[in-house]
């Protein structure tokens, strides 16, 4: 069992949770009512970061390993086969929940944000 403590490093628990507040924070500045598109929303948008942040991980393995950082998957804690199928996971839950979201919003993650986070992890 993968000690949880080196999993939420490597998705990166601290930042996952300032973005929850974020979208929390904004939807009450723009009074969008609790309700199950805000939580697909917030689903949505946790998990492709997640998501991006293991395949960073993955891809800058070496460099970070030159540059000694403290990442599960450098310090060998974690398994690349691990977080290739957590990545794999967290994918799957953020382009499912998108099934659940009108057309526009569709567009905009899988036309704008899911190209710039390849490019980002990938170029």
């Amino acid at each position: 069992m993968v000690p949880f403590k080196n999993f939420f490093k490597l998705i990166r628990s601290n930042n996952l949770i300032i973005a929850f507040l974020v979208i929390l924070e904004t939807a009450f500045l723009l009074e969008v009512p609790f309700s199950s598109q805000l939580v697909l929303c917030i689903l949505i948008i946790l998990s492709f970061m997640a998501f991006g942040y293991i395949m960073n991980d993955i891809i800058d393995y070496e460099t970070d390993i030159i540059n000694h950082k403290k990442r599960p998957l450098c310090k060998g804690v974690l398994s690349e086969k691990f977080c290739y199928f957590s990545a794999f996971i967290f994918l799957f839950i953020g382009l499912f929940s998108l099934i659940f979201v009108n057309l526009d919003s569709q567009k905009v993650v899988l036309y704008c944000l899911m190209p710039l986070l390849f490019s980002y992890n990938f170029l």
